[in-house]
């Protein structure tokens, strides 16, 4: 996760060890499928890469605590620069890493990525990224900013990334629960005392609304999908990415009756170029390993919901 190099100065009073603890580190460390893929797919590049003779140099982009940077390491990376701009967070992975055994193999820089120095901090371009950049709305992090100026000054030409490219879905639904989260409801107070919303917040259609929620624990009969999953967006790490200018146009055809008031969205990522490895938060009736019988549906990765402006 990249962040301000001085976080606690721009936030002002702020207990740091009190926010890392509250942060999303320690559900992303226990994330066991999460890790699995990731792990697989640095195993798998950096063999394909030894395999032809390349020295395998890594820089790990937003290292956290140098998970991604040791998995490098272990399976026999030649030389990895790590970089972190949350400094509390940077001074835990140099503690970590020096516990597991990896300090001379990793080099732990307090830096964004786009601030390194070539020929400094990074004494030559790598040609395998790894990064987790990915928020709930996949590209929230910067990883758009991240992925085109390592690209374009820190990488070789013909660089390797994992994850490779990233896709997001969308499915319209109709979904009382959902609409629900934005609307006001009548509330009893005791017997004889209530408390009831003016009719003009009723029928007043607000503005549309994310929720990041584990999608898969809806019950089926809560939601009618008035269209299948269909995919809005791709990004390919592997190419320059062109931020968005905030329209996508896809064409959904209806497969139930019904009034749209909420539309899923997910990612799926293939962690390797073949796309062979995919971690996906999509939910159980659209998951990539559904035939498979694989899915843990208490897994930590979210997907969201956006709730409609009717």
């Amino acid at each position: 996760m990249e962040d301000s190099n001085n976080f606690l100065e721009n936030i002002g009073d702020i207990d740091g060890e009190q926010d890392i603890a509250r942060s999303a580190y320690a559900d992303m460390l226990h994330d066991i499928e999460r890790n699995e893929k990731y792990e697989k797919a640095i195993a798998k590049v950096i063999s394909q890469m030894k395999n032809k003779g390349i020295s395998v140099n890594v820089l790990d982009i937003g290292t956290g605590t140098g998970l991604l940077s040791m998995m490098a390491a272990k399976h026999g990376a030649d030389s990895i620069v790590a970089c972190e701009a949350f400094t509390p967070v940077a001074e835990c992975a140099v503690k970590v890493i020096e516990d597991n055994g990896y300090s001379a193999s990793i080099k732990v820089i307090p830096k964004r990525s786009t601030d390194l120095i070539l020929g400094n901090d990074l004494p030559k371009k790598a040609n395998l990224v790894v990064a987790e950049l990915y928020d709930t709305e996949l590209i929230g992090e910067g990883a758009i900013l991240s992925y085109n100026h390592a690209r374009k000054e820190l990488l070789e030409e013909d660089f390797l990334s994992v994850p490779s490219r990233a896709r997001i879905y969308a499915q319209l639904v109709e979904c009382p629960l959902a609409r629900s989260w934005n609307r006001p409801f009548f509330i009893e107070v005791t017997k004889n005392e209530s408390i009831m919303p003016p009719p003009e917040a009723e029928i007043c259609s607000g503005a549309p609304a994310v929720h990041d929620i584990q999608m898969s624990q809806l019950l089926s009969e809560s939601f009618t999908a008035i269209t299948d999953p269909a995919e809005v967006f791709c990004f390919d790490w592997l190419s320059p990415c062109t931020p968005s200018t905030g329209h996508n146009v896809t064409n959904l055809k209806t497969i139930a009756p019904g009034s749209v008031n909420a539309v899923f969205f997910w990612w799926t990522t293939d962690m390797d170029p073949e796309g062979e490895i995919i971690l996906s938060c999509a939910p159980v009736w659209a998951h990539p390993d559904a035939k498979k019988g694989a899915i843990a549906l208490a897994g930590s990765l979210d997907a969201s919901c956006v709730l409609s402006s009717e």
